[in-house]
C-alpha cells in the first residue's frame, strides 16, 4: 500500500479517537453537573438552575446519541460497496447518435434509436449484447422511446409516422422483425410506454383536448389492439415511470404544485383518486422495477463522477460506482448485473449568428458545452457557462473574437445545476441561480460579479425560469432586479428583487391557478392567463391589489406571453385549436398607455411545430423565437415583424447542427447559441458484479 495512505488512515483513526475521547469527557461532565445541580438546594433562581440542569443532561444524551450517530453513520459508509465496474463496448460509430436504448428482459438483445445528421429522424436498430452488426428495423422515421414485452418477442414505440405507438414482433432467436410495424393507437400518444407485466396492457399519455389546461391524460390499451381507457387527467404533465408487480398500479412522477418539484405517484389502473407515495410499497405492489442510478456532482480525481445504486422501493443505497461523466442515462439489466448506457462524443461550442443575416462565426474551441446565459450591457462580450477542472465556470468573450476570460468565480455555482437557470441582470454586475445543498430544497440565490459575494434569497422558489416569468423583452430581470415565484403559504408570490433586498411583492395567485399559465411583467403591471371554460383569458392588473381586467379570449394554449420594450405591444406563443395546417401561431395584442387592449388580438401564421422563448428586439418592431420547424422538426430561431406583410425569417436556416437555446443581445444585433457538433456515440454494458444481484427485492 502506499505510505502516504497508511499515514494518512494512521491520522485519521488517531484524530477520531481523540475526538471520541473528547465527546465522553464532555458528557460525563455534564451528565455530573446536571445531577448536582438537580440536587443542590434551589434558592433564588431554582427554576432556571432546574431548566439550566436538565439542559445539560439532555446535551449529554445528545452528544451520546451524535457519537452513536455518527458511528452508525460512519459503519452505514462502510457497509456500502464501491463497485469497481469492468466495461464492454457493444458498439460504436464515429457518425450515430444513440438515443434511448433498452435490453430486452432476457439479457439478449439491445434495441435503441438509430439517428444521424440534424434532422430529427431516428430509425430503430437491434443489437446482439455481444455485439456485431446492428439489425435495421425501422427507417425513415421519428422512432423513439422503445419499451419490451416481458416475452422478449415484441416491441412498443413512438412514431411520428403515426403520431403514436406501434408495435413490431421480434424474432427472440435471431432478432430479426417477424412482420411489418402495426400502428397501436388512433390518437397522439406519448411514450415511454410501460408493459404491464403480463404483457397485455400498455400504457401512455396524451394531451389532454377537455379545458384550457394543456396537461395530459394517462391511458392503456390492449396490446393486442383495441379500446383505450383513461385511468386519470392531469393539468400538468406526468411522467410515466413503471407498473406495479402485480399490474394493478401505475407508478408516475408528477408536481402538484407549478414549479414545485416532482414526486411519486400511483394510481390504481381501474380507476380512482392518484395517491402521493411518502414510501414506496414493497411486495406485490411494489413498482416492476428493482433499482435506480441518482448521479452527484461529486468528482473523482480521474474526472469520473460518482453515482448510488438505490434500490426502488425502499430507497436504499445498495452501493456507489464511478461513471463517465460523458454517460447518457443507464438502464439496468432484469437481473440486475449489468448496466446498459450510452457514451457521447459530442461538443456545443458557442456561436455567434448576425440577426440581420450574415456569416456563423464560432468562439472558441470545440471542446465543451458552452451555454450562453447573458450579455454584458454594450452587447460588445458574450457571457457563458462551461465547465473547467471539473466546476461550473462562467466565461465572457468579445462578439468580434478574441480571449476569453472568466466572467467571475462564485464558488456555489458547483452546486448549481444544469436544470435550473443561471440568469445575468441586464447590467451584468449581478448573477440569479439556484442550488441545492446536500439534496435540500432548491434556494434562490443572487451573486454579485464584482467579489462572487452569495445572498439568499428564498428556498420557497417555485418559479425561476427563462420562459414564463417574463420583464420586458422576454428575461426575468430589470435592471439589477429579477422576478421569481414564491411559495408562502397557499398562495403563489410573484416578486421582484435585487442583491440588496428586499424583495417587493408583485401579485399574489393560488397555487392552482395552472401550470399553463404565464405570467409578462411591465414595471407595476402584470399580465397573465387564465383557465376560462375552455378557453383562455389573457388579463392584466396595476399592482398587487389592483381589479383584474380583461384583454382577450381566445381558444387555444399558450407557451409565453412578453411585453414589448415600450409596454404597447403583448405577444404569446399560441396553439390555436381548430385551425387549418400548423396549429402554432405567434398572437399579438396592441396596449394603450393604460394598459388596455387598443384592439382585438391578431395572429401571425407559422411553420413552427413548436415554439417558445420570445426575445423582442430593443425596437418593439420585431421578435424572435426558438422553433421546432416542419416537417422535421429541426431547431431554428425565428426572427418575425409586426408589421404587416413582413415574411418571417428563419435565422438560423443554414445552421446544419441542432441546439435548444439562444440569447439574444441587447442590441439586438446577434443571437448567441450552443451550436452541437455530433462526434458519435458508443454503446456500453458496465458489469457490475454480483452487488446487486444479491440484492433482490
Amino acid at each position: 500500500m502506499d505510505p502516504a495512505l497508511v499515514w494518512m488512515n494512521l491520522m485519521e483513526t488517531v484524530f477520531a479517537v481523540l475526538v471520541v475521547g473528547l465527546l465522553g469527557v464532555v458528557l460525563v461532565g455534564a451528565f455530573c453537573i446536571g445531577c448536582a445541580a438537580l440536587l443542590s438546594p434551589r434558592t433564588g433562581t431554582a427554576f432556571q438552575r432546574s431548566r439550566y440542569a436538565v439542559g445539560l443532561m439532555w446535551a449529554a444524551l445528545a452528544l451520546a446519541a451524535g457519537v452513536s450517530v455518527a458511528n452508525a453513520q460512519t459503519e452505514s459508509k462502510k457497509d456500502v460497496p464501491q463497485i469497481e465496474p469492468r466495461y464492454t463496448q457493444v458498439f460504436a460509430s464515429d457518425t450515430v447518435d444513440i438515443m434511448f436504448p433498452r435490453p430486452s428482459p432476457d439479457g439478449r438483445w439491445i434495441v435503441y434509436s438509430h439517428a444521424t445528421g440534424a434532422e430529427a429522424t431516428a430509425g430503430l436498430r437491434l443489437l446482439s449484447v455481444k455485439g456485431g452488426e446492428p439489425i435495421e428495423l425501422t427507417s425513415g422515421n421519428l422512432d423513439v422511446r422503445t419499451g419490451w414485452f416481458p416475452t422478449s418477442d415484441r416491441i412498443v414505440f413512438q412514431s411520428n409516422s403515426v403520431n403514436g405507438l406501434m408495435t413490431m414482433a421480434i424474432d427472440p432467436e435471431t432478432g430479426a422483425a417477424t412482420g411489418p410495424a402495426k400502428r397501436l393507437t388512433l390518437e397522439d400518444a406519448f411514450g415511454p410506454s410501460p408493459v404491464s407485466p403480463d404483457g397485455q396492457w400498455i400504457a401512455y399519455r396524451v394531451w389532454a383536448t377537455e379545458g384550457a389546461e394543456l396537461g395530459m391524460a394517462i391511458k392503456v390499451i390492449p396490446a393486442r389492439g383495441g379500446n383505450a381507457r383513461t385511468v386519470l387527467r392531469l393539468p400538468r404533465k406526468p411522467q410515466l415511470r413503471f407498473w406495479s408487480r402485480d399490474g394493478r398500479h401505475l407508478y408516475f412522477t408528477w408536481s402538484d404544485t407549478p414549479g414545485a418539484r416532482s414526486k411519486m405517484w400511483r394510481v390504481a389502473v381501474d380507476g380512482g383518486d392518484p395517491e402521493v407515495l411518502e414510501e414506496i410499497p414493497t411486495g406485490s405492489s411494489a413498482p416492476d422495477l428493482r433499482y435506480r442510478l441518482v448521479r452527484s456532482e461529486t468528482a473523482t480525481s480521474a474526472g469520473d463522477v460518482v453515482n448510488e445504486i438505490v434500490r426502488v422501493p425502499d430507497r436504499q443505497t445498495l452501493a456507489t460506482v464511478s461513471l463517465p461523466r460523458e454517460m447518457r442515462g443507464g438502464q439496468f439489466t432484469s437481473d440486475g448485473r449489468y448496466l446498459m448506457t450510452v457514451i457521447r462524443n459530442s461538443v456545443s461550442p458557442l456561436r455567434i449568428l448576425p440577426v440581420a443575416g450574415g456569416a456563423m462565426r464560432q468562439l472558441g474551441d470545440a471542446r465543451a458545452d458552452d451555454t450562453p446565459i447573458g450579455w454584458t450591457p454594450d452587447g460588445e462580450r458574450v457571457i457563458y457557462q462551461t465547465r473547467l477542472d471539473g466546476r461550473v465556470a462562467m466565461m465572457a468573450v468579445p462578439v468580434e473574437g478574441g480571449a476569453a476570460e472568466e466572467y467571475t468565480i462564485i464558488p456555489d455555482l458547483h452546486r448549481s445545476s444544469y436544470r435550473y437557470p443561471v440568469i445575468v441582470s441586464e447590467s451584468g454586475r449581478y448573477i440569479a441561480f439556484t442550488s441545492s445543498e446536500d439534496g435540500g430544497p432548491e434556494t434562490l440565490k443572487i451573486a454579485r460579479v464584482s467579489d462572487g459575494q452569495v445572498r439568499q434569497v428564498t428556498d420557497s422558489v417555485a418559479s425561476l425560469e427563462l420562459k414564463g416569468l417574463d420583464a420586458p423583452g422576454g428575461l426575468p430581470t430589470v435592471g439589477d432586479e429579477f422576478l421569481y415565484m414564491e411559495r408562502r403559504g397557499d398562495r403563489n408570490e410573484l416578486r421582484i428583487t435585487s442583491f440588496q433586498g428586499p424583495s417587493r411583492l408583485i401579485r399574489s395567485f393560488p397555487q392552482d391557478l395552472g401550470t399553463r399559465t404565464f405570467w409578462g411583467v411591465y414595471e407595476d403591471r402584470v399580465a397573465w392567463t387564465e383557465a376560462a371554460g375552455d378557453s383562455v383569458a389573457i388579463v392584466v392588473a396595476d399592482g398587487p391589489d389592483d381589479p383584474v381586467r380583461r384583454l382577450a379570449l381566445v381558444d387555444g394554449l399558450f407557451d409565453d406571453l412578453v411585453w414589448s420594450p415600450d409596454g404597447r405591444w403583448l405577444a404569446a406563443s399560441f396553439y390555436k385549436r381548430g385551425s387549418d395546417g400548423p396549429g402554432f401561431k405567434i398572437l399579438l395584442i396592441p396596449m394603450t398607455a393604460d394598459g388596455e387592449a387598443a384592439s382585438a388580438p391578431r395572429y401571425i401564421d407559422t411553420q413552427i411545430g413548436v415554439g417558445y422563448g420570445i426575445r423582442w428586439l430593443p425596437d418593439s418592431q420585431a421578435l424572435t423565437i426558438f422553433a421546432q420547424t416542419l416537417p422535421h422538426y429541426g431547431t431554428d430561431v425565428w426572427l418575425f415583424s409586426i408589421r404587416e406583410g413582413e415574411q418571417p425569417v428563419a435565422i438560423t436556416r443554414d445552421e446544419d447542427s441542432e441546439f435548444w437555446y439562444y440569447q439574444l443581445s441587447p442590441d439586438g444585433r446577434y443571437i448567441a447559441y450552443q451550436g452541437e457538433i455530433q462526434r458519435g456515440s458508443s454503446l456500453w454494458m458496465i458489469d457490475l458484479g454480483d452487488a446487486l444481484a444479491s440484492n433482490g427485492n
